[in-house]
């Protein structure tokens, strides 16, 4: 694996993102996406493309980040513009988190691999899981239609329920054995 690079923007934060409704609305989006996991390998280095005025962008073992950096990563130098590398080594934590030196939970999750070979392995069960996890919206959305459907009709039947026992009502004839009785 050769140099990667990552180029590192502020956004609104979505509804997808692990921590919509905590801390800052806004996210570090990363090639455009926030609040993903990024994967990485040890020993490759990362190019970080830090465009993100009023917010510096830092590593951290802590997934909220905000004043202070806490839990902050040697080797990487926190910036808010400009060209940051970053190798992970065989010391760095398996998992740690980009995060902002000013907001919380603007960032996402780092997953750490040993070598390429597990790196494959993974993106190909993640490949599995986004196919599987596609076909299951899929079938979702449809679900969520045909229900709704059946709401629509539902509603147009009890909107229409007094109309009809009234029509009904008026169309029903005299029962005879109530008229010999009167």
């Amino acid at each position: 694996m050769t140099e990667q690079r990552l180029q590192i923007t502020v956004g609104e934060k979505q509804q997808f993102h692990p921590y919509h409704g905590r801390g800052s609305s806004l996210a570090f989006l990363v090639n455009g996406v926030g609040g993903v996991t990024i994967p990485m390998v040890r020993g490759v280095t990362y190019t970080f493309e830090v465009n993100t005025a009023g917010h510096t962008l830092y590593l951290t073992t802590s997934n909220r980040g905000g004043a202070g950096m806490p839990g902050r990563l040697e080797g990487f130098s926190p910036a808010q513009t400009g060209l940051v590398a970053f190798t992970p080594t065989a010391d760095t934590p398996g998992t740690f988190y980009y995060q902002s030196g000013e907001q919380e939970y603007m960032g996402g999750g780092v997953q750490l691999f040993d070598d390429v070979q597990e790196f494959q392995m993974n993106e190909a069960f993640s490949a599995m899981r986004s196919s599987a996890n596609a076909q299951f919206q899929q079938h979702l959305q449809f679900r969520l239609e045909f229900l709704g459907r059946l709401q629509w009709i539902w509603n147009d039947i009890y909107r229409r329920l007094p109309a009809l026992r009234q029509e009904c009502s008026l169309h029903q004839t005299p029962d005879p054995a109530e008229g010999a009785a009167g």
